[in-house]
């Protein structure tokens, strides 16, 4: 196995930095990337970017964890995991899903893997900064690792110390770092007794991509940003949607989760969410109250033809069913088509769904409506994908602003001439949502006109409102007693922890 070099040169925090390569083609941005080992040796400037090496990291292989005596089997996952989207590149989404140790854990120790591996995510540059004044040499990248996950449960997750530091041991060990074991248990004894704030903007913004935090200052300014920050950062709960608002409102008090809209319900359950009430009856599905703005948007869309761009996972999509749609769903990858199919059925829903590439497809006819949740650098979803806030996203923003217009003047030229076209984004970058309308609304190559938005339509987004009828929802948009106080909910205390939203740019346009 090729390590990187152990050289006291670099600073800790440096050594977690990565590079991703290039995408193949605009159309396989959702699929994981891989290393550029070009683009990741270190150039020996003190810029911090790509590793503390100068050899080719593209031949770096996971390490195979030998079994330790008492080292619990929820460390290993983490750390493999954690692994392969800190050093390797992986989605977390993806890294979770394969990995077979964890897949055998108990439900409770998943979430313990998540919660663990998801706050090294969310705070890896703090942690590096923190020990690189415990650690005189910079250890191999993947002992680092081990460090920074000891650092995160006792200061992020309040793991017992004896806990921490014994299986952060024998995680050294396991990995073939024996040497490395009793500097472990001395820099993380250290740790233990410190009293760190991880949830001053300051600190925070240091682990999110220079290029992305710049954007969001240039947008929004720091004083903004600085107040969303926090609610990126946090936990999110878990928000449903129903077909049904009674059914929501009924739920809502089984779950003792909170009514947050007509029907969408925050609920406050832990563990495995197919062991929830209503999961097996397919009485709802998972979506974040932001996501189902758009379909929302849509109105009565009851007998309409309705084209479903970009349809997987299909929680839009089966939103436009409930609503008495006539769907077509378009999905050009066969396996998320093949989730989507298998999510309707769980719903007892139906609709046509075809496995195309949308900007190929020619549609039979004009269709009433069609909604564009259009694939994008998804710097809106951080709260629940931290992998996402290290990545540098310079390649994604040359290819997709571009794709992003080629299929919404696409899907202009499938509406009648009074349809409606949704355009949405889950991204917080201007270039993915503002100025995407304004190519399409301004200027001699203006094809649309905007359809404004109103503030009942926006409903608990209505303080996110734009001048011009379109939504840009921030990750705090959503304030749940202000939404509280509109519904038939029980009045509660509503913590912090209820607040929140992923991030949208939404607009609704028409043809001119």
């Amino acid at each position: 196995m090729t390590k990187f070099d152990d050289k006291p040169t670099l600073s800790l925090a440096k050594a977690v930095q990565i590079k991703a390569k290039r995408p193949k083609g605009p159309r396989k941005i959702k699929a994981g990337t891989l290393r550029d080992p070009k683009r990741d040796r270190h150039d020996g400037n003190k810029s911090g970017r790509g590793r503390p090496s100068g050899r080719d990291t593209g031949s770096h292989k996971p390490i195979r964890l030998e079994r330790v005596a008492n080292l619990p089997a929820n460390r290993m996952a983490a750390y493999e995991v954690a692994a392969l989207v800190i050093l390797h590149d992986h989605y977390l989404d993806k890294a979770l899903a394969e990995n077979d140790r964890l897949q055998k854990l108990y439900a409770s120790d998943r979430q313990f893997v998540r919660l663990l591996v998801t706050s090294l995510l969310r705070h890896h540059r703090q942690l590096a900064d923190l020990l690189d004044d415990y650690v005189q040499r910079t250890p191999p990248a993947d002992a680092m690792l081990i460090l920074m996950m000891g650092a995160a449960q006792l200061l992020i997750l309040k793991t017992p110390t004896h806990a921490a530091l014994s299986t952060s041991v024998d995680l050294m060990r396991a990995a073939g770092f024996e040497h490395m074991t009793g500097m472990t248990n001395a820099v993380l004894r250290k740790v233990s007794s410190l009293k760190v704030d991880f949830h001053a903007p300051e600190g925070l913004a240091k682990n999110i991509a220079p290029q992305i935090l710049s954007a969001w200052h240039k947008a929004y300014g720091k004083a903004r940003v600085d107040a969303f920050l926090p609610q990126l950062f946090s936990t999110p709960k878990i928000d449903l949607t129903f077909a049904d608002a009674d059914k929501a409102k009924q739920m809502a008090e089984k779950m003792d989760g909170h009514y947050i809209a007509p029907l969408s319900v925050r609920a406050p359950l832990g563990g495995t969410i197919t062991d929830w009430p209503g999961f097996e009856d397919g009485e709802w599905w998972v979506q974040d109250i932001a996501a189902a703005m758009p379909a929302n948007l849509l109105g009565d869309v009851a007998q309409k033809r309705v084209i479903d761009m970009c349809a997987a996972p299909g929680g839009k999509t089966a939103q436009l069913i409930a609503g008495g749609a006539k769907v077509t769903a378009l999905e050009i990858d066969p396996k998320r088509a093949n989730r989507l199919s298998e999510n309707l059925k769980r719903l007892k829903q139906s609709c046509i769904i075809e496995v195309t590439d949308a900007l190929d497809y020619t549609p039979d006819g004009k269709y009433d409506a069609v909604l564009l949740d259009a694939p994008c650098s998804a710097t809106g979803t951080i709260r629940k994908r931290p992998d996402v806030m290290r990545k540098d996203i310079s390649d994604d923003l040359a290819l997709l602003p571009d794709m992003q217009k080629q299929m919404a003047r696409r899907a202009l030229s499938w509406l009648h001439r009074d349809g409606i076209l949704i355009y949405a984004t889950c991204s917080l970058q201007a270039e993915e949502g503002e100025d995407v309308i304004a190519s399409l609304t301004t200027g001699p190559r203006a094809v649309a006109r905007l359809v404004p938005i109103t503030e009942e339509e926006a409903g608990p987004f209505a303080n996110a409102l734009r001048d011009d009828g379109t939504l840009r929802l921030l990750p705090d948009s959503y304030l749940a007693p202000q939404m509280n106080d509109k519904s038939d909910d029980k009045a509660d205390d509503i913590t912090a922890s209820n607040h929140g939203n992923d991030g949208f740019f939404i607009a609704r346009l028409q043809q001119i």
